[in-house]
């Protein structure tokens, strides 16, 4: 049986920029990048359910405009 305590799936947007300007695309964001407290937010979820439960499995999902527009909030939550 699976425990689901010690999986852990995130969906993250570091940030809602873009560079494709696709015609079709109807978003309208006001453009920024993932603030440092929501970062540490995230580590410190991660940390804590590894501290408490241990992880069979962690899958991060990176969502937003283009998230490799912040590839230092990416690098820094994946450190």
């Amino acid at each position: 049986m699976i425990d689901l305590k010690k999986r852990l799936e995130l969906t993250v947007m570091p940030t809602e920029r873009c560079n494709f300007r696709c015609v079709y695309c109807y978003e309208d964001f006001v453009i920024g990048k993932m603030k440092p407290p929501v970062r540490e937010g995230i580590k410190n979820l991660i940390a804590k359910r590894v501290e408490r439960y241990g992880l069979d499995y962690l899958s991060l999902s990176w969502f937003g405009g283009e998230p490799l527009l912040a590839k230092d909030v990416v690098f820094e939550i994946c450190e």
